[in-house]
């Protein structure tokens, strides 16, 4: 029976809710109808005699509770089955009893299911019309009874009838209340699951809102964190301020002294037409690391003799730059006033000027300089050249021969604590019209690439060599470009200078 009665109950409405609940009942009462309908059936055409329009009544009650039945699995449209089954029932209860005799027909009773089926299909509302019509036809047979007898059918005192009439309505009435009480007790345990689950989901939500409060008093105690940081932060931004002002200020003022330091080490440099008058055709390749250079370059005449210096000093930058000044004024002391154009007793000279001037003796510093000097004359088939190096090299080219030639330089640098044991000496060459020779710093052949590797002494005299019989001004084009290909992705590592003349 109950799996009957869930098939009858369309698919949105199984569960335990009180909506539900009516559909259960409905159904159980719409399945009790019919049956009571075919039982009723059974028994007029059997042993109970009535009359044609009893049974028709009954025969269509059946078969409308049975498309009443359908109608709601299909629809799951309560209010409507529900209403058009009491009402059909109660047109139906009303043909048999006018003809059972009305108010002495046993059929009256029935008139107490109709409430009943309002009460616990609908609401209170329909229980209560129900209740009203239901006494209100009560009446009316009753006063129908005392006036007009005759419109009432004759009172029919069957007994078997009777007998199964009342126990049904009994047996049914019972079973509504008791499916009725079953389904409130489903339904109260069902309310019990639900509240439980609800208390449940109540203590969750306590528990939730108790880790939520510690964690807002967490934020809170974080956001009073950041607040102190952020003013820790924007002090110590607002005194960086101040720090990257005064930085900034003195900076300008180092970079506004370092460029004046540089107008006054251009300006001691030889300029364009001097080194023309002086060296012919030639080139220069200076490149200061910083601002200003530690190495430098010096030339005059003297005495018919060509003097030419290149000169590396301790450091780059600033202190360089200091040496170079230094070494500058030495170079004018030793050539120009005392008239000295010999090399290696020019460099023994500055040698012995640097230790005294910068206090060396006392070893509190080992400033100095490595350099190249050469000093020579022109003849009708070329010039007569003497050179002299410390830590420096010279190197020339003969015109129409390849390679290069080389002539190392005293391995002792100038200034410092150097050993007495090595002396500087002269050396030497005679070099024809169309000769070219260089002197220069190692800042060149020391300049490494991006993976540390140096460009090498041999490479930039193969370059040199290779070039020797182009013009000056290309020879220094290709050297430059050679040196920014090597150098890419790198920076300038010391000061660059190399000088190259041609006889």
């Amino acid at each position: 029976m109950k799996q009957l009665i869930e098939q009858c109950i369309p698919h949105h409405l199984i569960g335990d809710d009180n909506e539900k609940t009516k559909a259960r009942i409905f159904v159980f009462s719409g399945v009790a109808v019919s049956l009571l309908g075919l039982i009723m059936i059974l028994l007029y055409l059997t042993v109970v005699p009535t009359p044609a329009s009893n049974f028709i009544a009954t025969f269509i009650l059946f078969v409308f509770s049975l498309l009443l039945l359908v109608y709601f699995k299909k629809t799951g449209n309560l209010k409507i089955a529900a209403n058009a089954l009491i009402t059909f029932g109660f047109l139906a209860l009303n043909v048999s009893v006018i003809d059972t005799g009305g108010i002495y027909s046993m059929d009256l009773i029935w008139l107490v299911a109709f409430p009943c089926g309002a009460f616990l299909f609908l609401n209170n509302k329909s229980a209560f019309w129900w209740t009203a019509a239901s006494i209100s036809v009560t009446v009316i047979y009753l006063i129908i009874a005392f006036t007009a007898p005759k419109l009432l059918g004759k009172v029919q005192f069957d007994p078997i009838y009777n007998f199964v009439s009342v126990c049904l309505c009994i047996a049914i009435v019972i079973s509504i209340i008791y499916y009725f009480v079953k389904q409130n007790q489903l339904y109260s345990l069902v309310l019990a699951q639900k509240n439980e689950k609800l208390e449940k989901t109540q203590e969750e939500m306590i528990a939730q809102n108790i880790v939520l409060q510690e964690r807002q008093e967490e934020i809170a105690t974080q956001n009073e964190e950041l607040i102190q940081n952020q003013e820790e932060i924007i002090a110590q931004r607002d005194f960086i301020e101040v720090k990257n002002r005064a930085l900034e200020n003195r900076d300008n003022q180092i970079s506004h002294s370092i460029r004046a330091a540089q107008v006054i080490q251009q300006a001691i440099l030889p300029n364009a037409h001097s080194l023309q008058l002086l060296l012919g055709d030639h080139f220069i390749v200076f490149r200061p690391r910083d601002v200003v250079s530690g190495d430098f370059y010096w030339v005059n005449k003297v005495q018919g003799q060509t003097v030419l210096a290149s000169v590396d000093c301790t450091g780059h930058g600033v202190p360089g730059a200091f040496i170079s000044l230094i070494g500058h004024n030495l170079l004018d002391k030793v050539i120009l006033q005392q008239k000295i154009t010999d090399p290696s007793i020019i460099i023994n000279t500055l040698h012995t000027e640097i230790v005294h001037l910068l206090k060396q003796e006392a070893g509190r510093n080992n400033y100095g300089m490595d350099l190249t000097v050469c000093a020579w004359q022109h003849t009708s088939e070329g010039c007569q050249l003497a050179f002299c190096g410390a830590k420096n090299s010279f190197y020339y080219t003969l015109p129409h021969q390849s390679g290069y030639i080389a002539l190392k330089g005293t391995r002792k640098s100038v200034g410092g604590i150097q050993p007495e044991n090595i002396h500087f000496t002269n050396q030497s060459v005679c070099l024809p019209s169309g000769s070219m020779f260089y002197i220069g710093s190692d800042g060149i052949e020391d300049q490494n690439d991006k993976k540390r590797k140096k460009l090498g002494t041999k490479k930039v005299l193969r370059i040199l060599s290779d070039a020797a019989h182009l013009p000056t001004a290309e020879q220094k084009l290709l050297l430059e470009n050679s040196l920014q290909q090597h150098m890419e992705g790198t920076t300038q590592r010391d000061d660059i200078l190399l000088i190259g003349v041609r006889v």
